[in-house]
C-alpha cells in the first residue's frame, strides 16, 4: 500500500533527522513499496555481504532508559518509581512523555512515522473469531485487560504522586496502549544493556532470516545490524530483519501478522486418559506406567512441522498398553523395556489413539478445511481494488446465517459459493460482535481484509501441522 503525500513528507523528515545525527545505511533504499509483500520496507542498492554492517545507528538516536533517566526533572521521579516501572513500563512512559512534548521532542521525526501497532489485542470479536482458536482469542482479550490494569497501576500511580508531571489529559489510556504496544513490537533488547527503540533498525520487515546486531563494541557508541550465517542481500532484494524464532501466535500478539508457512509454529494438543479407560480393568496398570514416566492422566504436548513428539507417543503408549503379566505375576520383558516398545498391537493402539485425538481436535476446532481456506485467502489476496473493510462486497441478507456472507460475496465473483461451514463461521463471528446489528443487515461486517487474511494464515499453518501429523500416523 502506497504512502500519501503527508506521510511521505514525514518519512523524508525522518530520513534527514537520521543522517543529520550520524546514522548511516548507504546500501539500503528506504522507503520502498515495491517489496514482495507490498509492505513498505527497504531494498538493497548494492550487494550486502554476510557480516557486513548494513546500518550504523548512534546511541543518541536510540530511545533508551539512559535518556529519560538523565532528564533533570523526570529522571529522579522515574528512578524513584523503578519498582512501579519494571519490565517495559519505563520505556512506555518515556515514549508517552516524548509524544506529549510534540515539536519540542528530539524524537519527533521518529515518533511521527510510528504506525499504530496492529497487534490482535486491538482486533474486534468478529476478527478474533476468524482464528478458529478460542485460546488465542482469550489471550488477546487478556492482554487488552492487562494493558488497562497496567495503565491504572502505572500511570494513575504516577499521577497521584506527581499530577503536574503526568496530567491525565495527555497521559491517557489510548496513548498508554499505543506506547506499550509500540515498545512490544519494535524494541530491541536481547543484546543490549536495556530495552531500547532503535530508529530505522525497526523499519525493516520480518522474515526467518539470520541477522544479528551489536552495540557499543570497543566503546564505539553505536548500534550495528548485519546479516549472518548464510544470509546476504543481493542488489535489488528486500533487506529484512528477523524478530526471532517466533511462532505465529507471538507474531500476531506483538505485530498483528502471521506467516504462511512458519516453520517455528506449533499446535498444542491435550492428551487425556478417557473416562472409559479409567473404568476398565487396565486402569491400575496404565496409571502405574504413567507414574513411572512422570506423567499425569492429562498432559499437553506441542507438535511442530518437523517431527512427531516422542513424548506424546510415549504418553500414548502408557495409555494403551495391555498388562502383560505372566502366570507368576511378573511382567514380560517387552512390557518393561525403557522405550516402551511392547507388542505390535500395543504400538498400533498408541498410534490410533494419537490419530483419533488429532481428528477430534480438527472436528472440534475448525469450521473450514485447508482447501476452503486456500480458496478464501487467494480470493482476498486478489481483491486489490477494494478497501480493507470490503464494504462494497457485502449483500444485505435478512438473516446473516442464512444469507450470503462476506465469503460468499467474494467467491461468487468467480462463480463459486462458500461452503456452509464458511458461511456459518463468518455469520457467527458477526453475530457475536457488538458492532454488528442484526436489525440492519446492510451494515458491513467489521472484519478488516488484512486481519482476515492473517487469521486465515494462522489457522492454515496449524491445519498443515495437523495434516502432516495425520500423514505420519496413517
Amino acid at each position: 500500500m502506497g504512502d500519501d503525500a503527508e506521510q511521505l513528507a514525514k518519512i523524508g523528515r525522518f530520513m534527514e533527522w537520521l543522517k543529520e545525527n550520524g546514522a548511516t545505511f548507504p546500501k539500503i533504499d528506504f522507503p520502498r513499496n515495491d517489496t514482495p509483500s507490498g509492505i513498505r520496507g527497504g531494498i538493497a542498492l548494492e550487494d550486502i555481504a554476510t557480516n557486513e554492517h548494513m546500518m550504523v545507528i548512534p546511541a543518541k538516536l536510540m530511545m533508551s532508559p539512559l535518556h529519560i533517566l538523565a532528564d533533570p526533572i523526570y529522571g529522579p521521579v522515574l528512578d524513584a518509581a523503578k519498582d512501579l516501572l519494571r519490565g517495559d513500563f519505563l520505556m512506555t512512559v518515556f515514549l508517552m512523555h516524548e509524544m506529549r512534548l510534540g515539536d519540542a521532542s528530539f524524537y519527533k521525526p521518529y515518533i511521527d512515522i510510528l504506525p499504530v501497532p496492529d497487534c490482535i489485542s486491538e482486533w474486534n470479536d468478529a476478527e478474533l473469531n476468524e482464528f478458529q482458536d478460542e485460546r488465542i482469542k482469550l489471550r488477546a482479550k487478556n492482554r487488552r485487560l492487562y494493558i488497562a490494569n497496567s495503565y491504572k497501576r502505572v500511570v494513575l500511580g504516577l499521577h497521584r504522586e506527581h499530577p503536574l508531571l503526568f496530567p491525565l489529559e495527555e497521559f491517557t489510556l489510548t496513548n498508554f496502549t499505543f506506547a506499550f504496544n509500540t515498545v512490544q513490537a519494535r524494541a530491541f533488547g536481547r543484546r543490549l544493556p536495556w530495552t531500547a527503540l532503535v530508529p530505522f533498525a525497526d523499519c525493516l520487515n520480518h522474515s526467518n532470516v539470520q541477522t544479528k546486531y551489536d552495540y557499543d563494541v570497543d566503546g564505539n557508541g553505536v548500534f550495528r545490524l548485519f546479516p549472518t550465517g548464510r544470509n546476504a542481500y543481493p542488489k535489488g532484494s528486500e533487506v529484512l530483519n528477523s524478530y526471532g524464532r517466533r511462532e505465529n501466535e507471538n507474531l500476531l500478539m506483538d505485530y498483528g501478522f502471521a506467516m504462511l508457512p512458519n516453520h517455528w509454529d506449533e499446535v498444542e494438543l491435550i492428551l487425556v486418559m478417557s473416562h472409559e479407560a479409567m473404568q476398565d480393568s487396565e486402569f491400575l496398570h496404565r496409571r502405574e506406567l504413567l507414574a513411572r514416566k512422570g506423567y499425569k492422566v492429562v498432559e499437553i504436548f506441542p507438535f511442530t512441522h518437523f517431527f512427531l513428539s516422542l513424548e506424546a507417543l510415549s504418553f500414548a503408549r502408557c495409555l494403551t498398553q495391555q498388562d502383560r503379566r505372566n502366570d507368576g505375576g511378573h511382567r514380560s520383558e517387552a512390557a518393561t523395556m525403557d522405550d516402551w516398545l511392547a507388542a505390535r498391537e500395543d504400538e498400533l493402539a498408541a498410534l490410533t489413539f494419537l490419530q483419533t485425538t488429532v481428528e477430534m481436535f480438527i472436528l472440534q476446532h475448525f469450521t473450514t478445511d485447508i482447501a476452503q481456506d486456500d480458496e478464501l485467502l487467494d480470493k482476498l489476496a486478489r481483491q486489490t481494488d477494494v478497501a480493507d473493510e470490503l464494504r462494497e462486497h457485502l449483500p444485505p441478507p435478512a438473516v446473516p446465517v442464512q444469507g450470503d456472507s462476506t465469503a460468499n460475496a467474494l467467491l461468487k465473483e468467480d462463480g463459486a459459493v462458500a461452503p456452509p461451514r464458511v458461511v456459518a463461521t463468518i455469520a457467527a463471528a458477526a453475530a457475536n460482535d457488538d458492532e454488528f446489528d442484526v436489525e440492519h443487515p446492510a451494515k458491513p461486517l467489521p472484519i478488516s481484509r488484512d486481519h482476515w487474511m492473517n487469521a486465515i494464515r494462522y489457522r492454515l499453518t496449524r491445519k498443515h501441522i495437523l495434516q502432516r501429523l495425520l500423514t505420519l500416523l496413517d
